[in-house]
């Protein structure tokens, strides 16, 4: 997920790395897990979505990367956005921007965002309860006792 969203990897690109390591994974297969572990973050997502329109200060980054543009055999220039918010008194395509969002609020939290995502999709599919989303927000990572290995 990091590879793929953090270090803008297509799953191209990724089954090539991991079939040069020797592992073959079919770029479907690869596809298909980030779908289902965006699905599974979406309740994350959307949480921090509501703190934002509340929040004091909001940052955002637009980041330029060609797109396919069928029927032209060319690229046209897509555009993606992260928009993080930081209230901590000085002064994150659809599942691209919301993963970006995560891994930027981790880098933001200081938390590494391989281990945050590991585990709090370990916790949402142990069935996590909606009611305590709070417990697995980024800057609460650290001491959310859910999310224990």
């Amino acid at each position: 997920m990091v590879a793929k969203f953090g270090d803008h990897l297509p799953v191209f690109r990724l089954a090539e790395i991991y079939s040069r390591q020797g592992i073959t994974l079919d770029r479907a297969t690869l596809g298909n897990w980030v779908g289902r572990a965006c699905f599974h973050l979406r309740p994350i997502v959307d949480h921090i979505r509501e703190r934002l329109k509340s929040a004091d200060r909001i940052f955002m980054d637009e980041t330029r990367a060609p797109v396919l543009d069928p029927g032209r055999r060319k690229t046209k220039t897509g555009y993606f956005w992260s928009i993080v918010s930081d209230d901590r008194g000085h002064g994150g395509a659809e599942n691209w921007p919301m993963l970006d969002s995560l891994i930027a609020n981790c880098k933001m939290n200081d938390i590494n965002p391989v281990s945050y995502l590991t585990n709090t999709l370990r916790a949402l599919l142990d069935g996590h309860p909606k009611s305590r989303i709070d417990d697995l927000m980024p800057w609460t990572f650290a001491t959310a006792s859910s999310l224990a290995a």
